[in-house]
């Protein structure tokens, strides 16, 4: 039995080539695409990192409808397209702070079970500097995450 072999044309075969190459460029480009929409949004300027104001009013409305601070945190994550921190309570934070971001565990903990929005907010800034959504310099993210606050709340109608 003999086998059958078909030959192609060397300017088949070139065409065939360019067509195999297009293909791979085409997959290429749709991945880095699929990709960059699952990256967390980057920005490079302090003024770009608070969410527009129908955000602002619609996280806001969620705390005041009793989603509770992990749905407002839950959903302020979503919009940045990263995960989410958790927010505890621990009573052996020192009696001078409110609420702390603690970078290795990505977690707020306050010493009491409620406290003011503005400080979830600030301790969330810290979050997105940790995560580098936001990128500043150390000495400046305490008056940062404050203003982070300010600029939410004042979006949200809280001013």
């Amino acid at each position: 039995m003999t086998e059958d072999y078909r030959l192609i044309s060397d300017s088949q075969w070139r065409y065939m080539h360019r067509k195999i190459n297009d293909l791979q460029e085409s997959i290429l480009k749709l991945h880095r695409q699929i990709s960059d929409s699952n990256r967390p949004k980057r920005y490079l300027r302090f003024s770009e990192c608070v969410p527009p104001e129908s955000i602002c009013k619609d996280v806001n409305s969620m705390l005041l409808g009793n989603a509770g601070y992990d749905g407002f945190v839950g959903r302020l994550a979503d919009y940045y397209n990263i995960v989410p921190m958790g927010c505890y309570v621990d009573s052996n934070i020192s009696p001078k702070v409110i609420a702390e971001y603690r970078r290795p565990e990505n977690n707020a903990y306050s010493r009491e079970k409620t406290v003011h929005r503005s400080t979830i907010l600030h301790e969330f800034f810290h979050h997105l500097t940790t995560l580098n959504v936001v990128s500043v310099p150390k000495n400046q993210e305490e008056k940062l995450a404050d203003k982070y606050a300010e600029v939410f709340l004042q979006r949200a109608g809280w001013t």
